[in-house]
């Protein structure tokens, strides 16, 4: 084997008695999420044509141009990557490796993190009913009714939440002023979740903070009649009409507020509604809740995983849509 950046001789001499060799400077480190700084592997001697490939477990994301030799991507996992190569294969079948490295990839960070007020990645054994908050606040998340977590369907971790869509069938976390999202015009704010149908049901509660009355309501979504509708205050509403929703598919859900109080639903990253709307919410005492609002046949019947509340910051604020997470939200 050569050295890193050196000529690695395995065999086959090419016209003029040149061996096959391979040279290049790999790069070590990386960041879960972010643009690999890659490089390129470089083959000499031997017999052309070349044929570039990666030799050992490389982070998922990362891959090589099997003619040019170059390495790049996005890795999507974290952690420390050993007997790391890129081998070349000549005409001749000969081939030269580099020497194994190692590729460190640092786990995600994000930079709003300060400001997650609830974080639930909701992971645990079937059917426990207990399950931890991963904001800095950590709240303490009670499990209601039929509410249960579930090993069977997921989309990040070891489990999510299911709901039955039962009277009381929820999970609640306590009365906070974290909850108080929009107490001036202007305030920002996102919330998202994974979401999976077991039924499609006429009128369904994704979450809810809310008193008896509208006039107390401080917000919730739901989908009634087939209209998924935000909806804060009175009449501060942001709706739209879902007729494609189906069970068996994980959708994520995002509702963000920008500086310019435009309100925005999302659907799989897709703005799907928006208004204006200047209303401030008001500041209820009830829990909140996901799955349910308070003791009614109105439940969501599914599957809840990755559920995040972002409080003064609009993480998408785009009419134009993003481009949904692929992983678990960062811890940090």
């Amino acid at each position: 084997m050569a050295r890193v950046g050196a000529i690695g001789i395995m065999g086959a001499v090419g016209g003029g008695g040149v061996p096959l060799a391979i040279t290049g400077t790999p790069v070590t480190t990386g960041t879960d999420g972010a643009a690999y700084a890659g490089f390129t592997a470089t083959a000499s001697g031997g017999t052309a044509p070349y044929t570039y490939t990666l030799v050992g477990t490389w982070p998922t994301g990362i891959s090589i141009n099997s003619s040019t030799g170059a390495v790049s991507g996005t890795p999507t996992e974290s952690g420390s990557f050993t007997g790391l190569s890129v081998r070349v294969t000549d005409g001749a079948a000969a081939t030269a490796d580099l020497d194994a490295f190692s590729l460190t990839v640092a786990a995600a960070t994000d930079p709003n993190f300060a400001n997650v007020v609830l974080l639930l990645g909701l992971n645990g054994a079937n059917n426990a009913t207990s399950t931890t908050d991963d904001s800095t606040s950590a709240k303490t998340i009670v499990f209601n009714g039929t509410s249960k977590l579930k090993t069977d369907q997921l989309k990040f971790g070891t489990a999510s939440l299911f709901t039955d869509g039962s009277a009381s069938c929820m999970i609640t976390v306590g009365d906070s002023a974290d909850f108080q999202l929009a107490t001036a015009s202007g305030d920002k704010f996102t919330i998202e979740f994974f979401a999976r149908f077991n039924t499609v049901k006429s009128s369904q509660t994704f979450m809810r903070k809310s008193g008896a009355t509208s006039g107390t309501r401080a917000f919730m979504l739901t989908l009634v009649s087939s209209v998924l509708t935000f909806n804060h205050g009175t009449s501060a509403n942001v709706a739209y009409t879902w007729s494609g929703v189906t069970t068996g598919t994980w959708y994520h859900i995002a509702i963000d507020r920008d500086a310019s109080n435009v309100e925005r639903l999302y659907i799989d990253g897709v703005m799907v509604a928006s208004a204006t709307i200047t209303a401030t919410m008001n500041d209820s005492a009830d829990a909140f809740s996901i799955g349910n609002k308070t003791n009614t046949s109105d439940g969501f019947d599914g599957w809840f995983d990755e559920f995040r509340i972002t409080k003064g910051v609009a993480r998408y604020a785009s009419d134009g849509g993003f481009t949904v997470p692929t992983k678990a939200f960062p811890r940090s």
